[in-house]
């Protein structure tokens, strides 16, 4: 999740530069866009690992396991004030 962290901050850049990427927090959905059904990821997580959490079928293989997280799974990013900073970083 940190490389995630980092990728997402660098993607939304200067709105995150005065946060440390650590100190995000990253909340997903299932492709719904109401921020209210979104699970909090676990920082240990890796993206397999939340992709099986929503009940989705895994491949072993890490390009699919990425085109999979990026086609199916709503990103939530929040600030560590608590605040939505942004949202939609997959697409």
């Amino acid at each position: 999740m940190y490389d995630l962290k980092k990728a997402i901050k660098s993607e939304v850049a200067p709105e995150l530069d005065t946060y440390a990427s650590v100190k995000l927090t990253l909340k997903a959905t299932k492709m719904v866009k109401d921020v209210n059904k979104a699970i909090e990821l676990d920082e240990e997580q890796e993206l397999a690992s939340i992709l099986k959490g929503f009940d989705m079928t895994v491949l072993d293989d890490v390009t699919w396991v990425q085109r999979s997280f990026a086609e199916n799974i709503q990103l939530f990013v929040y600030a560590p004030s608590g605040k939505l900073v942004t949202h939609n970083i997959v697409d």
